[in-house]
């Protein structure tokens, strides 16, 4: 569910348009700041101060060769997930 949220708002956001596989790396950078073992990396490696600044990078292919039909349906798919978790 994850990957096609991250695929509507990358859509909606930026009108760039991949296959939700391709977006598994997007997900690294949230995980920092939400979960426990992410929030422990930063404070350990002192790098709470310079968060403000962080310039998370996100390599991400796929998406070009698939059908407009099946990526409009993982744009529905991840809009309903979106809409359901409001």
């Amino acid at each position: 569910t994850q990957l096609y949220r991250l695929l509507t708002v990358l859509i909606n956001s930026e009108g760039i348009y991949l296959e939700p596989s391709a977006l598994a790396g997007l997900a690294g950078g949230s995980k920092l700041f939400k979960d426990a073992a992410g929030l422990k990396y930063i404070e350990e490696h002192q790098l709470t101060e310079k968060m403000n600044n962080a310039v998370h990078i996100s390599w991400a292919t796929g998406g070009s060769m698939v059908p407009k039909e099946i990526i409009d349906g993982y744009y529905d798919k991840g809009r309903r997930f979106i809409i359901d978790n409001v």
